[in-house]
């Protein structure tokens, strides 16, 4: 029972760490975005001011309360999303025949879109979408958000006084020292030694204090009775006499809601010792105990069927740059839910990502998710929430992700003719016409310049050659051509061609 309640102490004191650290990343995020439109406004002022020179001069933007390490990353991870941001709005500016976008209005955008992400705006759940350790995930922003404004992130230029939320949380101080003081008193001087105290809906575990988890039914034997619960640790679950009566040595109690079934068996005698539950009449003063039990199996998720995940894949950076950043691969999963856009995917390691994209498909919704890359498969979870059940887990495993190299070599068929040399600028080149088919079934591959591979003594060339976009199924004829600068015999390759010329 000991090395249980220590394991327990251990993973609560983890668990609390992790969230206080991704609730300080969270708002240290509010804090820079929030400077970062401020600045975005000011310089607009400063443009309009240069425009009309009976402008009046602004006040000195707002600076977030941070420090240089944390400024240099967030501008990091920042310049990171705009750039992949403009990327994105001047392929699409191209694919519709518009203007190239204005970079100022895709970075304002841009601020505005990750402002509505750590509000919980984007995502359908409510939940904040933060950057923590190198990928976005979920965060529960409701409970901190209240009473919170971007002013509370931010120092005035000039001010030196507290923000409001820090008068806030002086006054909440003091008084919770009030009160444990007040606490304190009566312990002293009116000592009282119930069996079960009558407290708020927390549990204390060693030093470690956490809100009780919420049950909606309780069933004791197959006595059915809505449940209250109350007390430290061990949990208290107030029960009438009839259910008193049922709890004999032996049975089975199960607290039921959507976060969790636990199932406890009733001990014999009123073990306390050992119990992880007490039942008792809480209509009494104090409270008094009539039987205890072992928490025996918990529940906190329903199995989906391996036949809800259609198809999966997993692509590294390589093959697409501009979409996938460094150190992360994309996640693809077609599932068998019409409605799974708030599907969170679980690696091993406990973190969780919400999806980046999601589409609806024939009779099921294709999520796309960024997680951190992985050179070998791994274990992992997608998680759905359902309205009045358990949520649905359903295990899968994220293949390693496909090398370009690789996925080349199984898409690309390619022709050569026979090889010609040709003067260009003084300089003798050889050239050779590539016919280069993507496979039918593939989807649309933009070339990049270094899928093709030229060596010359062990030594790299650079080519000239066109790097299309390939249509499936469709041949493309591709000139190529390469200085002929040494004598030494020149190694080409594209996917699965590959060629030796020896020159004279």
């Amino acid at each position: 029972m000991h090395a249980r309640n220590d394991d327990r102490r251990e993973i609560d004191s983890a668990e609390a760490k992790i969230a206080h650290d991704i609730e300080r990343t969270w708002r240290h995020w509010k804090a820079f975005i929030a400077e970062k439109q401020d600045e975005l406004a000011a310089q607009q002022v400063d443009d309009a001011l240069d425009a009309d020179l009976t402008g009046t001069a602004r006040p000195a933007p707002r600076k977030g309360r941070l420090d240089q390490a944390t400024r240099q990353h967030c501008g990091a991870v920042l310049e990171a999303r705009r750039q992949q941001a403009q990327a994105k709005a001047e392929q699409e500016a191209r694919q519709q025949g518009r203007p190239a976008p204005d970079a100022d209005q895709v970075y304002a955008a841009l601020l505005a879109h990750i402002a509505d992400e750590l509000d919980g705006k984007v995502h359908q759940s409510g939940m904040a979408l933060v950057w923590y350790k190198d990928a976005l995930i979920k965060f529960d922003v409701q409970a901190v958000m209240a009473g919170t404004t971007d002013a509370d992130y931010l120092a005035s230029g000039s001010g030196t006084g507290p923000t409001r939320r820090q008068t806030i949380l002086v006054l909440a101080g003091v008084g919770t020292l009030l009160v444990a003081l007040w606490f304190m008193v009566q312990w002293a001087f009116f000592p009282s030694a119930p069996d079960v105290a009558n407290a708020a809906a927390t549990v204390r575990v060693g030093q470690q204090t956490a809100t009780l988890w919420t049950a909606d039914t309780a069933a004791v034997g197959s006595l059915r009775t809505p449940a209250r619960l109350l007390g430290s640790y061990p949990a208290v679950l107030c029960v009438g006499d009839e259910a008193a009566q049922v709890a004999t040595s032996g049975t089975t109690v199960v607290l039921s809601s959507t976060q969790a079934i636990r199932r406890y068996w009733v001990l014999p005698g009123n073990a306390k010792s050992e119990a992880d539950l007490l039942l008792a009449d809480c209509d009494s003063a104090p409270a008094v105990p009539k039987a205890s039990a072992r928490l025996i199996e918990t529940q906190t998720r329903q199995m989906l069927a391996a036949e809800t995940l259609r198809s999966i894949s997993v692509r590294g950076p390589d093959l697409d740059p501009q979409a996938i950043p460094p150190n992360q691969m994309e996640v693809t999963l077609d599932l068998a839910f019409s409605d799974a856009g708030g599907g969170t995917l679980v690696l091993a390691d406990g973190r969780r990502w919400a999806a980046t994209r999601s589409a609806a498909t024939d009779g099921g919704t294709r999520l796309v998710y960024l997680v951190p890359l992985a050179q070998v498969a791994q274990p992992a979870g997608w998680e759905l929430p359902q309205r009045s059940e358990l949520p649905g887990l359903l295990a899968i495993t994220l293949p390693a992700p496909t090398s370009r190299a690789a996925l080349l070599r199984g898409l690309l068929d390619v022709q050569a003719a026979p090889p010609a040399s040709a003067m260009r600028d003084g300089e003798i080149e050889l050239a050779i016409s590539l016919t280069v088919t993507l496979d039918a079934q593939a989807a649309p591959l933009a070339l990049l310049p270094d899928d093709l591979l030229v060596e010359s003594g062990g030594a790299p060339l650079a080519a000239r050659w066109d790097t299309l976009t390939l249509t499936p199924g469709r041949p493309t004829t591709i000139p190529m051509r390469v200085p002929l600068r040494t004598s030494d015999p020149l190694e080409i390759a594209l996917a699965n061609w590959r060629v030796r010329i020896t020159t004279e």
